[in-house]
């Protein structure tokens, strides 16, 4: 003889015991969310965002920079918020690619995040030589030759006296102006 099964129960509880499962009994796919591509000027300090990622508690982050492109140090690279200095980049900018991979101990998931470097210009720099001690009525020429610009543009010099007795500059929109000694005051 078979043996045979017979509902004794109302519908309505056996609907009510099929919703009351508990919410968690569900498995949470694991998903990363590497953020979105953003810009920056260079110098900027850079955060990358996967904290929008999910899954099951107990998420591992593990940050990449994806090859080519100038090489950044990626500080907190095993956190959900790395970050890092944008470098200095070429006239056109740059695009830097990380890759996000995020594991829960039984699967992995990837994703990517571009950041665009934006190349800022810069002023040129400087440089009027070392001092220089010569006697009275003496020719001086100074010396502007490490002067430069760090974006490599073009740039021009123009040389002014700040102090003491006025000497004539000849060539002042040069990198190597001269001009006589004066003779001290007696």
């Amino acid at each position: 003889m078979k043996p045979t099964f017979r509902n004794t129960l109302p519908a309505l509880f056996l609907h009510a015991a099929i919703l009351a499962l508990p919410a968690h009994a569900a498995v949470q796919p694991l998903v990363a969310e590497a953020g979105i591509n953003f810009s920056v000027n260079e110098g900027d300090l850079v955060s990358l965002d996967g904290s929008g990622s999910r899954g099951p508690a107990g998420l591992n982050y593990y940050w990449t920079q994806i090859p080519g492109g100038t090489t950044v140090a990626l500080t907190g690279a095993n956190t959900a918020n790395p970050f890092f200095t944008a470098p200095a980049v070429a006239l056109g900018g740059e695009t830097l690619g990380f890759l996000l991979t995020v594991s829960s101990g039984t699967s992995v998931s990837t994703d990517t995040v571009n950041i665009t470097i934006v190349n800022q210009n810069h002023p040129p720099v400087a440089d009027a030589g070392e001092n220089q001690s010569v006697a009275e009525g003496a020719p001086v020429t100074l010396d502007g030759e490490d002067s430069f610009d760090i974006d490599n543009d073009l740039f021009s010099y123009a040389w002014t006296q700040v102090s003491g007795p006025d000497v004539a500059l000849a060539g002042a929109d040069g990198a190597n102006p001269t001009f006589r000694a004066p003779y001290a005051e007696r």
